[in-house]
């Protein structure tokens, strides 16, 4: 009796462990061909007295503070922000990356992808400046 309960826990260890193996990003869609809009900004600066936080939570509040945008990654890899090309874009799991060449300078970013959300973070503090961006964009139809 021992040896049936032992041999039905083995066999349900296995199974747990086996399906538990695959690697989440796998699953992350392909973003070709999909538009994407600014939902969600938040940023923080602080430089030795002064300090900031910007936080827009709706399409209207990103509109008026001109942090809406509309991201685009065409199928032929060509990156767009509000209908203007700006660079090229490539995708391995829930990670895309982006480069974007702005008056002779080469910028590249990446985003995490989550379902229908892609989210940029950005932290370019150093010991005298403090800066923190997140932005979230949502696929749209």
């Amino acid at each position: 009796m021992k040896t049936i309960k032992m041999f039905g826990l083995l066999l349900m260890a296995t199974l747990v462990f086996a399906s538990c193996s695959k690697d989440d990003d796998d699953d992350a869609a392909d973003v070709a061909g999909t538009k994407w809009e600014t939902t969600y900004f938040y940023s923080y600066t602080k430089e030795g007295e002064y300090e900031d936080t910007d936080e827009y939570k709706t399409p209207t509040e990103l509109k008026n503070e001109g942090e809406y945008e509309i991201i685009e990654f065409k199928s032929n890899k060509d990156f767009y922000i509000d209908n203007e090309k700006l660079g090229t874009w490539s995708q391995a799991g829930s990670t895309i990356s982006v480069t974007i060449v702005y008056e002779g300078e080469t910028i590249k970013k990446s985003f995490q992808i989550s379902g229908n959300s892609i989210t940029f973070n950005r932290d370019d503090s150093n010991k005298d400046t403090v800066y923190t961006e997140t932005v979230i964009y949502t696929k749209m139809n």
